[in-house]
């Protein structure tokens, strides 16, 4: 199972895995710069964190959540059915919501997402261990994976 980022699937660029990499090499040095104080550079980031979740082509991150409510929320968005994926594992990644509240950041809008994004997509240091079939209307889930 491949799971990748919406910026790797959307053919918004031809080289789809380099430009990921160079929005996640963009998106962690406006981070670095945040860190060590660049007011202007916490501006951008703020500006561009809440643009990537607002315009998937161009997010070169796997959106994740900490909660099940969530996943499931974006999975049956227009009354159909979906999948949620439980992931597990430890590499490189961004905690969005951390972010915002270490640099005190807009994200009234999207805080209930708790979001964590892996880069560009799931790679050795992530694995999907459970795949839950889930509907719309308070129906049940069912486990397709394993």
């Amino acid at each position: 199972m491949s799971v990748t980022a919406p910026s790797v699937r959307s053919g918004y660029d031809p080289d789809a895995e380099q430009f990921a990499k160079q929005q996640v090499a963009r998106l962690m040095r406006m981070l670095s710069k945040a860190d060590k104080g660049d007011l202007q550079a916490r501006d951008d980031l703020e500006s561009e964190l809440l643009h990537l979740q607002s315009t998937r082509y161009t997010n070169p991150f796997v959106s994740c959540s900490r909660y099940w409510s969530v996943a499931q929320g974006f999975a049956t968005y227009g009354d159909t059915p979906g999948y949620v994926l439980t992931i597990e594992g430890e590499g490189p990644g961004l905690d969005i919501s951390a972010v915002r509240a270490r640099h005190q950041m807009f994200g009234d809008a999207v805080d209930h997402l708790a979001e964590f994004g892996i880069p560009e997509a799931l790679g050795e240091n992530f694995q999907v261990v459970t795949v839950h079939r889930v509907q719309s209307h308070g129906q049940p889930s069912e486990v397709v994976f394993p």
